[in-house]
């Protein structure tokens, strides 16, 4: 007797990154691994994994992953028939030249590392075979477009918190135009977009920013908290570091776009402080990861060996990453309450919510900017609806 299908109280929030940079971390031990899975369902099988930082700025290093695993199966999708099917591995792996003539691919991971024609051919694998195909292509200093999705899983650190890691899972990798920091032509692009419910809101004044809080979902309905902000300070709305070498006209067409971008945000903000707990929002916005040094200090350390130090001493490193919102793509108000999360969290029973919600369609000032993708139609786009994942 089948078991009965039961619809899910929480729904999964999906989340994806898309970054412009350059490669680096090729040459550290753990840029790939391969190994046997010793436990478990998948126990015997291959496994081949990636790591490595694409440097989107002077002062900013994303780090992507990608983790495969020998398939038994590999979900086809036929763009001429719009709709996919799941079909065995080796026979994928025996028709894929042709099927790929036939608009017949698999999109779980696509990469092109040999030519910066957007309508280059792409190899359309599974990330098991891709992540073999960038091993032996991807050099540091190679200017790459890298997107993907962005999970998240707990775990006990050993000082007994639970810690939330976020992951940026590599789906596609495009060689790109050569990244040049000094050009004046120059404009990070490092962005996220991301779907969480708002759990609250707190204004910072001293930042100038509203940091919003909130909870992702996993497939499994597996809660995770996140933060973003909304930021109207200067510099974080297009404002330069020194206006040294920009012509009068260029400083004040500048200072008009900053005015306008700052006064946008205050909009947003004052928005976004009035969301409910249990909206679901779908957000654009910008990746800020930043690396503070400091310098680990002695108190009963005498002068002289500190003068003779030097160098030796330990140099601490603090590793923050902030998701600044730039726009709002779409709201749900009241999707969820409390009670759900309690629901899902404490009896982990897949069952209908007979809450009704209300759809806006008008944004307001919700709805702010999003940032141009510089790879925009170079994959072919499908509903998500049709994806198994």
């Amino acid at each position: 007797m089948a078991k009965e299908k039961k619809e899910k109280i929480l729904e999964q929030t999906i989340s994806t990154f898309r970054a412009v940079g350059i490669v680096t971390g090729v040459d550290r031990d753990n840029f790939y691994n391969t190994g046997i899975v010793e436990n478990g369902k998948n126990e015997g099988k291959e496994y081949r994994s990636l790591r490595f930082g694409v440097r989107t700025s002077p002062n900013q290093t994303i780090y992507v992953q990608m983790f495969g695993m020998e398939p038994d199966t590999v979900y086809v999708y036929d763009n001429k028939e719009k709709k996919g099917e799941q079909v065995p591995y080796e026979e994928f792996l025996e028709k894929e030249a042709s099927w790929a003539e036939e608009g017949k691919i698999t999109f779980d991971s696509s990469v092109n590392l040999d030519s910066t024609d957007k309508k280059a051919p792409k190899s359309h694998m599974p990330k098991f075979d891709n992540i073999d195909l960038i091993y032996d292509k991807l050099e540091n200093g190679m200017s790459v477009y890298v997107s993907g999705r962005i999970s998240r899983n707990s775990y006990e650190n050993q000082s007994g918190d639970i810690v939330t890691r976020t992951n940026n899972d590599l789906q596609q990798i495009l060689l790109a135009d050569d990244v040049d920091f000094d050009s004046k032509k120059f404009r990070e692009y490092a962005v996220f977009t991301e779907e969480f419910v708002v759990t609250d809101t707190e204004y910072d004044k001293e930042e100038e920013k509203l940091i919003i809080s909130g909870l992702s979902i996993d497939y499994n309905e597996n809660t995770y908290p996140v933060s973003f902000d909304v930021s109207h300070a200067e510099e974080l709305n297009g404002k330069p570091e020194t206006y040294e070498g920009m012509s009068d006209s260029e400083i004040e067409k500048n200072k008009k776009y900053v005015e306008e971008q700052v006064e946008m945000k205050k909009k947003m903000i004052n928005a976004f402080k009035k969301l409910k707990y249990g909206t679901l929002l779908k957000v654009d916005g910008k990746i800020l990861n930043k690396v503070t040094v400091t310098e680990q200090v002695d108190e009963e350390e005498d002068d002289l060996l500190s003068a003779m130090r030097g160098n030796s001493k330990k140099a601490i490193r603090d590793y923050s990453q902030t998701l600044s919102i730039s726009g709002t793509d779409s709201y749900t108000l009241s999707k969820y309450t409390e009670e759900d999360f309690f629901k899902a969290k404490q009896k982990n029973q897949l069952v209908s919510s007979s809450v009704e919600v209300e759809e806006k369609d008008e944004l307001g000032d919700l709805r702010g900017s999003k940032e141009k993708d510089p790879f925009e139609g170079s994959s072919i786009d499908i509903d998500t609806e049709d994806l198994p994942f």
